[in-house]
């Protein structure tokens, strides 16, 4: 069985088949939506202009880097870790309130890495090419650092924070 590392966690890739990462990040993407009100033209529940050709440039910059990207042997990007990390992003798009738009890098693994940074939170999403997903955040009151199935509560917490900053 493998091991890989997520957000500073061992798991098997046992575990990370069993559990239903894409509810997760469905959860952690709608769960401010209804305290915050959009800014821009178009309404809830369809993606902005702006953020769809963002998120077209960032998924399509990904999809170029090939096999050692890095210089280092780093793996080119997963399909899977792909499709995931757009379905989130897409969906953070049509919501009612819109964080800044992350960081969006590869891992060297081939996962997805997104981070947001203001200056009250740091928050980090690690999509696994297994589909794993791991999360970090740092706010004044808490952090934590693992699965985003064992912290989905803090991570809530800790996305409404970032939205609220932006």
């Amino acid at each position: 069985m493998t091991t890989e590392t997520v957000a500073t966690h061992n798991v098997t890739e046992q575990t990370a088949k069993a559990a239903p990462f894409d509810q997760e990040l469905f959860e952690l993407a709608s769960s401010v939506s209804a305290d915050f009100s959009r800014n821009g033209s178009e309404p809830a529940g369809t993606v902005s202009v702006d953020w769809k050709n963002w998120l077209n440039t960032q998924i399509a910059r990904l999809e170029a880097l090939e096999d050692n990207w890095d210089g280092y042997g780093a793996d080119a990007l997963a399909p899977a870790a792909l499709q995931r990390a757009h379905n989130f992003l897409e969906l953070v798009g049509k919501q009612a309130a819109l964080p800044p738009k992350p960081w969006v890098s590869l891992t060297n693994g081939g996962g997805v890495w997104l981070e947001w940074d203001t200056s009250r939170v740091d928050f980090i999403i690690e999509i696994a090419p297994s589909g794993l997903v791991g999360a970090h955040a740092a706010t004044p009151s808490f952090e934590f650092d693992g699965l985003l199935a064992e912290h989905l509560d803090d991570a809530k917490r800790a996305w409404a924070q970032l939205i609220s900053d932006s």
